[in-house]
């Protein structure tokens, strides 16, 4: 450890800085007495860095911009003649456009690692239980796994924002007194974000609700007491009501939970209702971001609400593929071939063993070079790159278009892996036909001893449309090729 001794504490500072994860960092600082005294002499201004790093350039001025509220709120005095309220303050120098123009304080760091803390807790508990825009407060179970980038994206900043509102509206508040009028609520507060955005605050405070349904706590007291008691009441069901009443503090007297925000926010922007009382169909029904330009499958341009993956989410992406059934991708003919998909069955290997996940296969095909790398693969890859040529497996795919990739890929693949994993297969000479042909599928003989996992010769036709005499010439010729080879060898 003589290296950490010598580093300057500058450099280390620095490095601890550069990383995006609190739990590293505090890791780090354990495996030596020196940086753990840099660490806890400069520990505001590293956590400060390290929270914003980790929540990334959209959600760490939503995030910020609450912890700095809720720090600056109880300090707040009665503004001087010519001076901002802290209305203007709000909206100018605390937006989310300018937050980060300022360093975020010492005060402020713990507020935030705390936000930080209670919004991935309710992210994982939503995993599991999404927001069901049926009213619907049985428990679901299609979601089992971790949201899109998309979704996380819609519920953090939900999360955030819903804690802000909380902020606002709680005792202790600058503008508790006016912020009941809901012209107020949407000047301060719904007038900086669009339709959808709004809709995602609603629907997480619906969430939270339904949430700790049990525990009786109305709209307006989940709104009051913000994601911070509604976690608390969800960890700790056996809580007793008096002491969740003195969590949420005293409540406004508005029993409709301020439930006229959002048909009030959407109709200041000129967008109405459909006649049966339906949101604008511009709006997705779901916990999402739909327009930021990252968000879209980048093969087909699909866009949320349809679900996009990419390496970090494949294996809880639905699809209609399973290891066990994964020849049924192979191209053409080829999923019909019994001596190909026992090839890859075998070294894919058995159920209980598995080689690979169909996340790894999915992260080899999106690695996978289209082009040929040597004379037989130029015999058999396609004349032209596919589709999904230059995607990478932190791409954003649609699952439609992750189907496609695997059959797309899958062929090209076992192609250069049976190469190396079964050598005999690579003397074996190419069917003109390639996965096209039918025969592969009715005669095992001539699947086993040609290669089918090419493309067709161009220039012939159908085995299918020969006649028996046509047939029979072209296996002739393929038998006295056959014996010259042999004769050179």
């Amino acid at each position: 450890m003589a290296v950490c001794d010598r580093l300057p504490v500058e450099l280390t500072i620095a490095i601890f800085k550069l990383t995006n994860n609190l739990a590293t960092v505090m890791a780090a600082a354990q495996t030596h007495k020196r940086w753990r005294d840099i660490y806890y002499d400069n520990q505001y201004i590293i956590d400060r860095s390290v929270l914003v790093s980790q929540l990334g350039p959209r959600v760490a001025p939503v995030a910020v911009r609450c912890a700095r509220v809720q720090v600056l709120m109880p300090t707040f005095r009665d503004p001087r003649p010519g001076d901002p309220s802290f209305a203007e303050i709000l909206q100018d120098r605390l937006s989310e456009a300018r937050v980060l123009d300022e360093v975020v304080t010492a005060a402020e760091v713990p507020v935030l690692r705390e936000l930080v803390r209670i919004c991935r807790r309710l992210e994982r508990v939503y995993s599991c239980r999404p927001y069901d825009p049926t009213g619907d407060d049985e428990e679901t179970t299609d979601r089992t796994g971790p949201l899109s980038l998309a979704e996380q994206d819609g519920f953090e900043l939900a999360v955030y924002r819903m804690d802000l509102l909380s902020v606002l509206s709680r005792e202790g508040s600058v503008v508790l007194d006016t912020f009941s009028d809901p012209d107020v609520r949407s000047t301060i507060f719904y007038d900086a974000y669009t339709p959808q955005e709004v809709f995602n605050i609603d629907a997480v405070i619906e969430w939270m609700k339904a949430l700790i349904g049990r525990s009786g706590l109305s709209r307006m007291q989940c709104i009051v007491g913000g994601p911070s008691v509604v976690l608390q009441v969800y960890e700790t069901p056996t809580l007793p009501r008096q002491v969740i009443d003195t969590l949420v503090g005293s409540v406004h007297p508005d029993f409709g939970g301020w439930d006229v925000d959002l048909p009030y926010a959407i109709e200041r922007r000129g967008l109405s209702f459909s006649a049966g009382g339906n949101l604008p169909a511009s709006i997705i029904q779901m916990i999402t971001s739909p327009d930021l330009p990252a968000f879209k499958c980048c093969n087909c341009s699909a866009r949320p609400p349809v679900r996009l993956s990419n390496c970090q989410t494949w294996w809880c992406a639905q699809l209609n593929v399973q290891m066990k059934s994964l020849a049924d991708c192979l191209k053409g003919g080829l999923k019909l071939n019994k001596h190909e998909c026992s090839l890859l069955k075998e070294y894919l290997g058995t159920e209980g063993a598995p080689r690979y996940d169909l996340h790894d296969i999915l992260q080899q095909l999106c690695e996978l070079n289209p082009l040929p790398q040597n004379a037989r693969e130029a015999a058999c890859f396609p004349l032209e790159c596919d589709e999904f040529y230059g995607v990478t497996a932190d791409a954003l795919l649609c699952n439609v278009c992750i189907e496609e990739l695997l059959t797309s890929r899958l062929w090209m693949w076992w192609l250069r892996t049976k190469a190396q994993a079964f050598p005999g297969e690579t003397d074996k000479r190419n069917c003109r036909l390639g996965y096209e042909c039918p025969r592969q599928a009715a005669e095992p003989e001539h699947a086993s001893h040609r290669n089918h996992a090419c493309r067709r010769l161009p220039g012939r036709v159908l085995e299918h449309r020969l006649t028996q005499d046509q047939q029979q010439r072209i296996e002739q010729d393929e038998a006295v090729e056959e014996n010259e080879v042999d004769a050179m060898l």
